[in-house]
């Protein structure tokens, strides 16, 4: 078993231990050499900077999620949007789940019973305090921006499977840190 510590959960959930990776760029000429930066991006950022790279516009009908990354890797401006989102409507590591990520902070709603978590990332890198009910006011208008960003992508949600078999739901076996 391998960890991700201090970052809660692993590779394939919506914790920083699953979304939480590294980029590493080298541009010579672009990229200064041994340079960082804390702007958060996600990898549907890719092909808007690939497009922004090339000269190129988006085909016409097709929404960009995403936002070029040239002006944060030559470090001349920063990024337009206020916030990132993941969307997960299946089961893989942990349940069916969509994130908004808006500087600090970040919102998880589990779609199976639409319960929610709010960490302050700056604080609680661990996402070990949840601090939803203490700050109701963030939770709902971020929660409300999620809705938002989904309902703008058409974002498919999960539906019951008519053939699901509860008594299969262990057939491979119990994840060791969940038992």
């Amino acid at each position: 078993m391998s960890t991700n510590a201090p970052l809660r959960d692993e590779k394939g959930t919506l914790y920083e231990g699953g979304i939480r990776v590294p980029m590493i760029v080298r541009w010579p000429g672009i990229v200064e050499s041994d340079s960082t930066s804390d702007t958060p991006v996600t990898s549907v950022d890719i092909y808007p900077t690939f497009l922004d790279l090339a000269g190129a516009d988006s085909p016409t009908g097709h929404a960009l999620d995403g936002e070029s990354l040239l002006l944060v890797l030559s470090q001349s401006g920063d990024l337009q949007r206020d916030a990132i989102y993941w969307h997960y409507p299946h089961y893989h590591h942990s349940t069916p789940a969509g994130v908004i990520r808006e500087g600090d902070w970040k919102l998880i709603e589990f779609y199976e019973d639409n319960r929610i978590g709010l960490y302050n990332l700056y604080d609680d890198i661990g996402e070990t305090n949840d601090t939803a009910k203490r700050e109701p006011d963030r939770a709902d208008t971020m929660r409300q921006k999620l809705h938002a960003w989904r309902k703008s992508v058409n974002a498919e949600m999960p539906t019951p499977n008519p053939d699901y078999n509860p008594t299969r739901a262990l057939e491979w076996g119990k994840h060791p840190a969940r038992t």
